[in-house]
């Protein structure tokens, strides 16, 4: 009677145990519920957010809220024939131009059908040096050369253009640049699109992109800053030289003008 009585006892104490089982189950369910949204890919930098709609694709756009600088620091990452890095050179100049002295020489893009029917290329501007004369600092890279064949310094690109711009930028710009230019045209598809944007050109290679960041935050456009289009700046001006005169006596045409405004706005929001 004794054992009977302890063997009772025992399978009421496991029973009442067995209670709280769906509960514990319900709390870890919970729990990785919560926990969920602070999970990122290994590929992903966690301090990026992700965009919506098409992001910084043709628009300059807060990417995030955390800056990589004390002081505000400005990066052009584009190729030296790049009809979008043609595009996004002239508003890209007035701005730098409140900032520091700003070299450069003019420049035409590669020719394409779709944009000047293979006639000429974009009007451009080949950045070549910026001493600041404030707390904002300019940085350019160009990764790959005139064709889309190699690097500036001769290294063949062999269907290899995305990896290779990689490594270039890498090689000569902080981690966190690698890291955005990683995300947002390899890492990710924009809506409308059916691949990452660096797979979306022929050949598949890195394209232009502008990143400005500061204490405030970062902001990212990749590609030409819309609506200032390469076919408009061939109808604005076919001659960079003729348009990088006028600008310099003060006639700066109004669509450039207005972006290179957004340009500013951006750098100083970043300080």
């Amino acid at each position: 009677m004794a054992r009977s009585s302890k063997s009772k006892k025992k399978t009421k104490n496991n029973d009442s145990k067995l209670i709280y089982v769906p509960f514990v189950i319900l709390a870890i369910i919970v729990g990785l519920f919560i926990a969920l949204p602070y999970v990122h890919s290994s590929n992903t930098p966690s301090s990026i957010s992700s965009t919506q709609n098409n992001g910084p694709l043709s628009d300059l756009v807060k990417i995030s809220n955390v800056g990589y600088a004390n002081t505000t620091q400005v990066y052009f990452i584009s190729w030296y024939g790049c009809p979008f890095g043609a595009a996004l050179s002239w508003p890209l100049y007035i701005a730098l131009q409140d900032y520091g002295n700003v070299s450069v020489v003019t420049h035409y893009s590669i020719t394409e059908p779709d944009i000047d029917n293979g006639l000429q290329g974009v009007p451009g501007l080949i950045f070549t040096k910026f001493n600041s004369t404030s707390n904002v600092a300019f940085h350019f890279l160009y990764i790959y050369n005139q064709n889309l064949t190699a690097t500036p310094s001769g290294v063949p690109l062999n269907n290899n253009a995305v990896s290779i711009g990689l490594q270039e930028i890498k090689d000569n710009e902080p981690y966190f640049v690698y890291n955005i230019i990683y995300q947002y045209e390899v890492n990710e598809t924009f809506p409308g699109l059916l691949a990452p944007i660096a797979y979306e050109g022929h050949p598949s290679h890195i394209a232009t992109a502008l990143i400005i960041t500061g204490p405030k935050g970062t902001w990212l456009l990749i590609g030409y800053p819309n609506p200032l289009t390469p076919s408009t700046i061939i109808s604005i001006n076919n001659s960079s030289s003729q348009l990088l005169s006028e600008i310099k006596s003060g006639h700066v045409p109004s669509l450039i003008n207005d972006i290179a405004k957004e340009i500013i706005e951006a750098i100083n929001e970043a300080q």
